[in-house]
């Protein structure tokens, strides 16, 4: 039997024409599984199968325990940063993006445990600077930044709205910046990142943990990114 003859086929065409139709709009979460086996009077398989194509051609995305959801037909295109001290903003216009900012957080703290235990670092005041960094006005990575005395002294919010990674190298103090340790693992999008991503609450994200240093050894920013991997992607060498 031709697939187009098949039952989970009919089914599937059916969905992405409620999807092209608007009735589930762009980042709508879909009706459950039990709604729409009773809609289309069908087995959870055939659902099942029906929906796998719809992810398979990319008008849905699937998050465990979390349902369906609509995303845009069109492939997106992925940004790719070759290493973990190449600037956002660089990288991006060197791929035909437009970069922008959006500043959430710049004060002077004492790191809570979590950070101190992930860094190694001790309860010395630093610089929290926390962004949302957006490419085509599309948020794609939650940056929380540490940067650790004396090297932001001087630093001003105004500095770092553009590029926190050129506001670093015109310190007298940093000739170079490269990495120290970078740790990449996977994580879940919860309440405020989905909320700053525009992401679903639970969605997949890249949890990448940064440690730079200067030229003579000395830790100069850690760093905790979020990243949205349906359009920022990142090779480590």
């Amino acid at each position: 039997m031709k697939a187009k003859n098949t039952l989970y086929y009919q089914v599937m065409l059916k969905l992405k024409q409620k999807i092209q139709d608007g009735e589930y709009p762009v980042d709508s979460k879909l009706p459950t599984e039990g709604e729409l086996q009773d809609e289309f009077g069908v087995s959870r398989v055939t659902l099942r199968k029906a929906i796998n194509q719809l992810a398979t051609e990319g008008l849905i995305e699937k998050i465990q325990g979390n349902g369906s959801y609509v995303r845009k037909p069109e492939k997106v295109k992925k940004l790719l940063r070759l290493n973990s001290v190449e600037g956002f903003s660089y990288t991006a216009k060197k791929n035909g993006f437009l970069p922008s900012s959006k500043i959430i957080n710049f004060a002077q703290i004492i790191p809570s445990r979590r950070i101190q235990n992930i860094f190694r670092l001790n309860s010395s005041t630093c610089l929290n600077i926390k962004r949302v960094l957006f490419l085509d006005e599309q948020p794609v990575i939650v940056d929380d930044s540490y940067i650790l005395a004396p090297f932001y002294e001087f630093l001003q919010k105004s500095d770092i709205e553009i590029s926190l990674y050129e506001a670093l190298k015109r310190n007298p103090l940093i000739k170079k910046l490269s990495p120290q340790e970078t740790l990449v693992s996977a994580t879940e999008a919860d309440k405020e990142l989905s909320d700053l991503l525009a992401k679903p609450f639970g969605c997949s994200l890249l949890n990448i943990d940064n440690v730079l240093k200067n030229q003579d050894g000395k830790i100069v920013q850690c760093s905790e990114e979020f990243v949205d991997p349906d359009v920022y992607q990142i090779r480590i060498r």
